[in-house]
This record gives structure tokens, sequence and C-alpha cells, in this order.
């Protein structure tokens, strides 16, 4: 009936529909917070940034593009982690949404690392780095 959550679905996500907006996407965004907490959704991505981190020879400078990002509330846990090592981080978040920049500019309001940018991603700029 489910199929494992290692295999990710070819089909298109609902929220990737952009005639899918306004009230029903915010919804869908705070259901989505929720549900990334519940799950601890935030570890992977901590891990990952924290290999490559290592990796990259622990710089003490960190920025960090989030395609994609919804809300971006899984960030927050980077933050805590970039404090907790002194490293300073700048984190961007990219969405193609006016409801999901809406919801992290709201987020991050008053968080100078992060920015919020509504963009697609292959209209960003080349030549980002992920580690810097």
């Amino acid at each position: 009936m489910f199929r494992p959550l290692e295999v990710r679905a070819r089909a298109p996500e609902l929220m990737d529909d952009l005639a899918q907006g306004g009230a029903e996407l915010r919804e869908a965004l705070r259901h989505l917070r929720r549900l990334n907490r519940l799950f601890a959704a935030s570890g992977r991505t901590l891990s990952g940034v924290a290999s490559l981190w290592e990796l990259a020879g622990r710089p003490r400078r960190l920025t960090v593009l989030d395609v994609g990002s919804g809300s971006g509330d899984v960030n927050a846990a980077l933050l805590r982690w970039a404090d907790a090592r002194g490293v300073k981080i700048g984190i961007t978040l990219a969405d193609r949404t006016e409801e999901a920049c809406a919801e992290a500019r709201a987020l991050y309001a008053d968080e100078p690392r992060v920015r919020v940018l509504r963009q697609e991603l292959f209209a960003l700029e080349e030549g980002g780095r992920p580690i810097s």
C-alpha cells in the first residue's frame, strides 16, 4: 500500500502546482512545518551540512542555499547548530511561490542571517558554492 520513504515519488507534488495557491498552500505549509517537527526533518539536513563542513575543514563562515525551501523551517536547526560552533552562517531560502516566501519571511523576520528569494531553481545565479 505504501512505498518506502527512501524512494522519491516521480509524480509532481500538489505543492508544485502553481495553480494551487492561496489559503490552501498556506495551510499545507503549516501542516508541513508540523510534520517536520514531529519527524525531526532537520536531522538529515544537519547531518549533511555537518559532514560537508567537516570535509571543508571546518570553515568559520558557511553559506547555505535551500532551493524549494517552502517556509524554510528546518533551517532554524542550522542556525542553532552554527551558533553552538561559533560558525558565521548565512542562509538563503529560495522558493517559487509567494505564499512560501511570505511564510519564510514571517518565520525569520527577526533573523538577519536568513534572506528569502522568490525564485525558480534555474533562474538562480551560476557559480555559487555550497560551502564557503
